[in-house]
């Protein structure tokens, strides 16, 4: 099973892609067997393979880093731009169509075991699959964190106090306990001598 590392970003053009490239190039040169993996790509450009088949250049730049040949399983999707609301949809290198965006978004839950199937191919053959987000990574709600750890301190804090407490009885009991221990190890007396000291 090969091990996953992911390259997110939060704006378009962020440089995720040089860092893939040169994460690639780093893991190959220290002996590992590794692939670029971006599952959605959308490019003007395209690559074509010793297969005839298309891919976005950028994973062909990431395999020529990480040593390999290029292969559409490290882009299964390419999206090509032909006006501002639509798209060529290119499925593990061959043409499926032109779509518009609405259409698309309501189609790509369809490609998802495709790109399963190319992810696993590369498991098979690599090491370390260094992968590429697609987009905008939405960076997290401060607000909302902030609000989560002011509940986690108070947990913390409500722990802490009976944590306290609890400590405190076991020291109260520690010290019953030992009175209890002092008190049966202390030799008790005949019956016939304490009759005596009474005066039977």
């Amino acid at each position: 099973m090969a091990k996953v590392i992911m390259v997110q970003g939060t704006m378009s053009n962020a440089g995720k892609s040089l860092i893939v490239a040169g994460l690639c190039r780093i893991f190959a040169q220290d002996g590992y067997r590794v692939v670029p993996f971006k599952s959605q790509n959308m490019a003007l450009n395209s690559y074509i393979t010793e297969d005839g088949l298309e891919m976005g250049r950028a994973q062909v730049m990431q395999a020529e880093a990480a040593g390999v040949k290029p292969s559409v399983l490290m882009n299964p999707i390419l999206l090509k731009p032909t006006n501002d609301v639509g798209s060529q949809v290119i499925v593990k290198g061959e043409v499926l169509g032109n779509m518009r965006a609405r259409d698309y978004f309501a189609y790509k839950k369809k490609l998802i075991p495709t790109i399963c199937e190319a992810f696993s191919e590369l498991e098979k053959q690599a090491d370390i699959i260094v992968m590429e987000g697609a987009g905008v990574t939405k960076l997290p709600n401060l607000a909302a964190m902030q609000e989560e750890y002011g509940k986690l301190q108070a947990q913390k804090e409500a722990l802490y106090a009976d944590y306290g407490n609890l400590k405190k009885q076991v020291k109260e009991y520690d010290v019953i306990k030992q009175n209890i221990d002092s008190i049966l190890r202390q030799p008790r007396e005949p019956e016939r001598e304490k009759g005596k000291e009474r005066g039977e």
